[in-house]
């Protein structure tokens, strides 16, 4: 046999069968290199003579992958909003960026996007400039770094444009040309699967909660840049979402003391992460007292099949 590379091997579908011998899986900066495959599996930390075959993480089909992998978030909150596999920091109301604001928290570890909903339709072209600490998703961190959003003239009311940069701590957000438009603003995070395209399968949620809350929720949101809605003095809206909690629960939604779940099969939403699309969590708190933990622990299942 060949070296072993990153523990990823490669079996027939003849060797799945009779635990026989095993190839090993190319790689390409330590993944799997598929393009040479034909059908199989592909496996990880896999052990063959006298031990069980375990821990396998996709299928090949030719030259094309169709992995199904699971993902894990876990949140507890008692806030009216709170977010799991990524997040959005709404500025609190609409602003033109002229004069510049500042925002974000001081040496804030958020890593996320900036973005604007438009609010107006611009007579000529808006440059919005966003200045302040970059990080990249390998870890280089830029600490002058500006990135600007063009929106051209004519552009529709609630389009959303964001950074393809990521930013920590305080921003600087400024109007330096054009004549300024009123826009909703914030940060945004969303579980891309590190740029990659995936359709979302299934989802189950478990909690306990430690509070009654008949107003309480869980959503799917697809972050994408359509869909949003500009509110005047207020938080922009985000795209609909994907699948609710209370949409499947209709009035039997009401969460009491202890255990509860909710699951949703066939989902089949096409995320396009290499296109800044994602997904997120949104789970709502409705009528819980200070204190009072409405999702003690929330366990949220996604299964995503790689495109």
């Amino acid at each position: 046999m060949s070296n072993r590379v990153n523990n990823y091997y490669y079996l027939t579908p003849s060797n799945v069968r009779t635990s026989g011998d095993v190839n090993y899986v190319p790689t390409s900066s330590g993944i799997p290199d598929l393009s040479v495959l034909g059908g199989g599996v592909i496996c990880k930390d896999l052990r063959v003579k006298g031990n069980v075959i375990g821990n396998i993480v996709g299928t090949v089909f030719g030259s094309s992958v169709n992995s199904t992998v699971t993902k894990h978030w876990v949140v507890s909150t008692n806030k009216t909003i709170e977010y799991t596999g990524g997040f959005y920091l709404f500025g609190s109301s609409h602003n033109d960026f002229s004069p510049s604001i500042n925002f974000g928290p001081t040496n804030g570890a958020h890593g996320a996007h900036l973005f604007i909903v438009t609010g107006d339709v611009p007579i000529d072209e808006v440059t919005i400039r966003v200045s302040g600490v970059s990080i990249t998703d390998a870890g280089a961190r830029n600490e002058t770094d500006v990135q600007d959003i063009i929106i051209n003239a004519g552009t529709n009311i609630n389009t959303y444009q964001e950074t393809s940069k990521k930013w920590l701590g305080i921003l600087n957000i400024e109007t330096v040309s054009g004549t300024p438009i009123n826009c909703n603003y914030g940060l945004s995070k969303y579980h891309d699967n590190a740029n990659t395209d995936f359709i979302v399968n299934d989802i189950e949620c478990l909690w306990v909660s430690d509070s009654s809350d008949v107003n309480s929720d869980i959503d799917l949101l697809h972050h994408k840049d359509t869909d949003w809605t500009f509110n005047l003095g207020d938080v922009p809206t985000p795209p609909p979402p994907v699948v609710s909690r209370s949409t499947d629960y209709g009035t039997y939604n009401s969460q009491y003391v202890g255990d509860g779940a909710w699951k949703h099969i066939d989902i089949n939403q096409l995320i396009n992460g290499s296109q800044s699309e994602g997904i997120l969590w949104r789970v709502t708190s409705g009528s819980t007292g200070i204190g009072n933990l409405s999702f003690r622990s929330l366990n949220v299942e996604t299964t995503l099949t790689l495109q």
